[in-house]
């Protein structure tokens, strides 16, 4: 990628308040990290409620959703509970920012939020950039 190019892209994310620095960027060319974000509800409207609001607020760029089975003591019961997992994706200067919003927004009292930092490929890491400005 072009020098002029990430000068472009820094200067166009500070304009959005992003921190880019470009000695980072150039640094981590072949390194796009993004967050991914695991959380646990209790059923596929919750789930479509959540990805919805966060997406509105420009906290991920977009979620998957499925069905899973839990097992674990709540209450000093042991539960077999169904229910949903979303995985959001974001970018790491976020993450903060999202936890905030999940813990306001979530119907769980402890609810489920993990974050794990993966590496993609070029173009799906600027396209969740562009999703989030």
């Amino acid at each position: 990628m072009p020098d002029m190019y990430l000068e472009k892209k820094v200067k166009f994310n500070k304009q959005y308040k992003l921190m880019f620095r470009l000695d980072l960027i150039k640094e981590n060319m072949n390194n796009y990290e993004i967050s991914l974000i695991y959380i646990t509800t209790n059923n596929v409207e919750s789930a479509i409620s959540i990805s919805n609001h966060l997406i509105s607020k420009r906290l991920i760029a977009c979620s998957n959703m499925f069905p899973i089975n839990s097992i674990f003591r709540w209450n000093n019961e042991l539960k077999n509970e169904n229910e949903y997992v979303i995985i959001c994706k974001t970018l790491p200067h976020l993450t903060e920012k999202l936890d905030k919003e999940i813990l306001e927004i979530h119907g769980y009292d402890i609810p489920c939020i993990i974050k794990i930092i993966a590496n993609v490929n070029e173009k799906y890491f600027f396209w969740i950039q562009q999703q989030l400005n």
